[in-house]
């Protein structure tokens, strides 16, 4: 386990990936379009117990839609574990909705590398409490 003062190449990947969502005034669109740079072009995407995603275009597509529905995201890393090309990181999600309320929730991702990319990513939380 690494602790987050000596945090990894491949944690600061996810780390990048992560301000894409958190970063500025970006539109939905140009959110989704830079998020998928760092992922493979055949990735899989899992959040929760939806169907998984595969591929760019998919991926952009459900993002759009989701980054719609919320007005932003902070991403608090508690924990990490990395072995090899993979990496689980234990979190704190703040989703700020569009009313001006926040919700904070407990998450576990999964991130698969290959190369300097993201192959496979899972994200392991029960989103129903932001909608409630």
């Amino acid at each position: 386990m690494s602790n987050l003062a000596g945090t990894s190449t491949k944690t600061q990947i996810i780390k990048n990936l992560f301000e894409v969502l958190e970063s500025g005034p970006n539109t939905p669109i140009q959110s989704s379009e830079r998020y998928v740079t760092f992922l493979t072009e055949s990735a899989q995407f899992r959040f929760g117990n939806f169907d998984t995603l595969v591929g760019h275009n998919a991926i952009k597509d459900s993002l759009v839609n989701f980054c719609q529905q919320v007005k932003s995201i902070y991403h608090d890393i508690k924990r990490e574990w990395e072995f090899g090309d993979v990496v689980f990181l234990d979190m704190e999600v703040t989703y700020y909705r569009l009313d001006g309320t926040a919700v904070t929730l407990p998450v576990m991702d999964f991130f698969q590398f290959k190369g300097n990319l993201i192959q496979e990513l899972g994200i392991y939380m029960d989103i129903s409490p932001l909608f409630a």
